[in-house]
């Protein structure tokens, strides 16, 4: 009768008539029990139930005295001190938060390696007489633990719990939270229900207890055989266990998988212990953690908020019955990630994150081959270690002792970390989530959104970023930016940098772009042995009256004007300088990262055109530059012939994919055949091209009125009908570039008060450089990428609305040749004949 007037009102009319289940209503007046407060999962849980459950009446939490300091004392500083709640403090003030806390929270001493977790009769009797719902996450996580201790905290510490919740006068549900490993054992789909041993748990549990730890802990690898570490293998016998013991007891058995840092709340990114998959991530981040072997399977990870919003709703299922009920929390089922899927955006962030703490640049590779990994596991890290040791013990200083015995911790430690986590890699498992599925198909939609555990909506770039920036900010108390999602992102800042740090960077940046490769000379062979210039040769030969070997020559020489290469050690190298020289020039470059991974994925299947305004000398490179960090393939660059002349940076451009062109073709048939040619090539190789379109760079920040002679050759490669057979689509990338102060703001302002343009040389700016532009302070810069317009989509779209304007038109109307030239026909539209219509 008691338990039934306390849950009353738990089942909530929607509009559509159909019951949900009342969160709000369930917990309200309700005391809860928490254990395990002061770790990862509870300390969340705290917080999420004084911020969206304040109508509780207690939250009992069981806290262990811990080196003298009472249990009332580390709740105040390691709980409600915790940063965890800083939301909180700043949706309803200080003052608000430390009178809720003092009226809601309330600390006993008890520990569950102890009988009776050591209550005082006193807090025994409160917990009895008060606690209707409990939340046990109390546990011991560590992987390597002795079989001893995990089984006095795992085995005992649950059955402990469960004696407690059958003293409770007023007990609704008692949430038990294990993990989804305890069926590691199988493969493939995992049920929501008990995993039997073979052995009877009570039985074995009993024999074990008679043993002495010495032997347990030599025969651990026999006892726990099939189970790859003491945690999944105590927690599945305590599952067991539990539910032969239960009586009537109703039973919730949560099962979350490898649980990360938030997706939303408190807030994104927020994690402050280093344990299971954020120990792998730290070790990432600090440049230490470089390969593993295997990968291929799926890496259930499920944020920490999705964790204890499912707890504080599917123990509600259970509440007053007299039964239990297995829940499984993870992504597997429903928007499953493969552990190399972090090899394409994980880099990619973290190396322009690299915390101040690195020990080296973070880098992670997945491989196949185990002896391959093996020998990068000792040439990168063991033997390096061991003779760094062995120098120092015969000739280094005390403080090259104490680095070379901090370098062979940290050895021993990435191969514990690998040998607990490899089990993991190498085996793949789908844990099913019917009866999680189905209590949340039970929640109204506004409580869907503010218990949210729904993991389809989750998008696993975003999250991992966040997870990286959590651990860099929370864990390394390196405070960076915040990672934002659909807007800009800070992706270069100023300040010291550690040493050597930009070099690692521009060796290892860009490793996993799209590998092309376009050999200068083999270009030159290519577009001049084409049809269309060898017509043009012929042709001209023809009109002059001279030899074809003399037109030949003048092609040849045309084109190694023309050429260009993408040399990798180049550009490597010249990214190391850029980098400095950006930083020591500007505050920031801004970066509309949503948009470059549109590009990144369209770039993937199509060839790309990149169209940057035009404001600055430094837009040459700059999205070179931002390519390259990013992990894009490297665009070739349509410059202007007059950059020839500054001798050095033309042979730097040119071996960063450059090629030159002259300002106007001058009615030149051969020149415009081996150019046209030459960016058919380029996009024939699947290589981006990019090119400004306004010509020349704007003085006044206004756009320039497009000229169309390189477009207008990208429209006569699509329809090139044997160029259109292999080229479904090219996809044009408008990007704007945008800067606080100019590098050359001064000389726009001379040019535009009439001032005649002075001429570049590389002796000017080697002064200019020195004299002036290491002083000045240029701001910022800011980078937009436009939505890729496709070619083919595009032309279909016009050809179409044409059309239409024809069949309305009553009479011929004459068009004009320009017209003409804007409008393809369908045939054209659809490859079908050569040239524009």
């Amino acid at each position: 009768e008691e338990k039934g007037n306390s849950v009353r009102g738990t089942m909530a009319e929607g509009s559509a008539g159909k019951e949900y289940m009342d969160v709000k209503a369930f917990y309200e007046g309700q005391t809860l029990l928490v254990t395990g407060a002061t770790g990862f999962i509870g300390k969340v849980l705290v917080e999420k139930i004084m911020r969206s459950l304040p109508m509780v009446k207690k939250v009992v939490v069981m806290i262990r005295s811990k080196k003298g300091v009472a249990p009332s004392a580390r709740l105040k500083k390691e709980v409600i001190g915790s940063p965890v709640f800083l939301r909180l403090r700043e949706e309803i003030g200080e003052e608000a938060f430390q009178q809720r806390c003092a009226e809601k929270l309330f600390a006993v001493a008890g520990d569950i390696t102890v009988d009776n977790f050591g209550l005082s009769a006193e807090d025994e009797k409160f917990i009895v007489e008060n606690v209707s719902v409990i939340h046990h996450c109390a546990a011991s996580i560590d992987f390597k633990e002795v079989l001893p201790v995990a089984i006095n905290q795992n085995v005992l510490g649950g059955l402990r719990m469960l004696e407690l919740a059958k003293k409770c006068k007023n007990l609704l549900v008692l949430n038990h939270v294990s993990t989804a490993y305890t069926g590691c054992h199988m493969e493939g789909v995992v049920k929501e229900e008990l995993h039997e041993p073979k052995i009877d748990p009570e039985k074995l549990l009993s024999e074990l207890r008679r043993k002495d730890a010495k032997y347990l802990e030599e025969k651990s690898p026999q006892i726990i055989s099939g189970y790859p570490n003491t945690y999944t293998f105590t927690k599945n016998m305590c599952e067991n266990i539990l539910v032969q013991r239960r009586g009537t007891v109703p039973l919730c058995i949560y099962r979350p998988t490898i649980v990360g840092c938030s997706m939303a709340e408190p807030t994104p990114g927020w994690v402050d212990v280093i344990s299971a998959a954020s120990a792998l991530y730290l070790a990432l981040l600090l440049g230490l953690f470089r390969y593993m072997c295997g990968g291929h399977g799926i890496g259930d990870q499920v944020p920490v908020d999705i964790v204890v919003n499912s707890m504080l709703v599917l123990p509600m299922d259970v509440a007053r019955k007299d039964t239990y009920r297995i829940f499984h929390m993870g992504t597997s089922h429903r928007n499953p990630i493969r552990w190399r899927e972090m090899e394409e955006y994980v880099p990619n962030y973290i190396q322009s994150h690299i915390p101040e703490k690195a020990i080296d640049v973070p880098i992670q590779h997945f491989v196949d081959w185990k002896p391959y990994y093996w020998y990068k596991y000792y040439t990168t890290l063991k033997i390096p270690a061991k003779l760094y040791w062995w120098y120092s013990r015969q000739f280094g200083s005390e403080g090259q002792k104490k680095d070379a015995l901090q370098l062979l911790r940290i050895e021993r430690n990435m191969a514990k970390l690998t040998d607990a986590f490899q089990f993991f890699v190498d085996h793949e498992w789908i844990f099913d989530g019917s009866n999680t599925e189905e209590v949340r198909s039970r929640l109204s939609p506004a409580q869907n959104r503010e218990f949210n555990f729904d993991t389809g909506t989750m998008h696993w770039e975003m999250y991992h970023k966040y997870w990286m920036w959590g651990i860099t900010h929370h864990v390394l108390k390196d405070h960076q930016f915040a990672p934002v999602a659909h807007d800009h992102k800070v992706v270069m800042f100023m300040g010291q940098q550690k040493p050597m740090s930009d070099f690692w960077w521009a060796y290892t940046a860009s490793k996993f772009a799209p590998n092309l490769t376009m050999k200068k000379r083999d270009t030159r062979a290519v577009v001049l042995i084409s049809k269309r210039v060898q017509d043009a040769i012929r042709e001209e030969a023809q009109q002059k009256g001279v030899p074809l070997e003399q037109v030949t020559k003048r092609a040849q020489e045309i084109l190694k004007m023309m050429a260009g290469e993408l040399k990798m050690p180049i550009m490597r190298t010249e990214a190391y300088f850029w980098r400095k020289i950006y930083r020591n020039f500007y505050n920031q470059i801004l970066v509309d990262e949503t948009g470059l991974q549109n590009i990144r994925d369209v770039a993937k299947k199509h060839p790309i055109v990149v169209i940057p305004t035009h404001r600055s000398y430094v837009d040459f490179l700059l999205v070179s530059y931002l390519f390259f960090h990013y992990g894009v393939s490297l665009p070739h660059i349509a410059a202007g012939e007059d950059f020839l002349n500054l001798k050095f940076i033309n042979y730097l451009f040119r071996n960063s994919g450059a090629f030159f062109m002259r300002r106007n073709f001058g009615g030149d048939p051969l020149y415009r055949s081996i150019f046209t040619e030459y960016v058919q090539c380029v996009l024939n190789n699947g290589f981006p091209l990019e090119f400004f379109i306004e010509g020349t760079r704007s003085r006044t920040g206004m756009t320039l009125p497009p000229k169309f002679g390189v477009l207008s050759i990208i429209f006569d490669t699509f329809f090139d009908k044997d160029v259109h057979e292999k080229m479904k689509d090219i996809f044009i990338i408008p990007i704007s570039l945008s800067y606080e102060k100019y590098v050359e703001g001064s000389a726009h302002v001379r040019e535009i008060l009439g001032e005649k343009k002075k001429s570049m040389s590389t002796v000017k700016l080697i002064r200019e450089i020195p004299n002036r532009l290491l002083h000045t302070n240029f701001g910022r810069i800011g980078v937009q990428f436009g939505q890729p317009i496709s070619l083919r989509n595009y032309i279909e779209c016009i050809s179409s609305m044409r059309d239409q304007l024809v069949e309305q038109i009553p009479h011929p109307v004459p068009m004009s040749d320009v017209d003409m030239d804007l409008v393809p026909s369908k045939e054209a539209a659809a490859g079908g004949g050569e040239g524009r219509n």
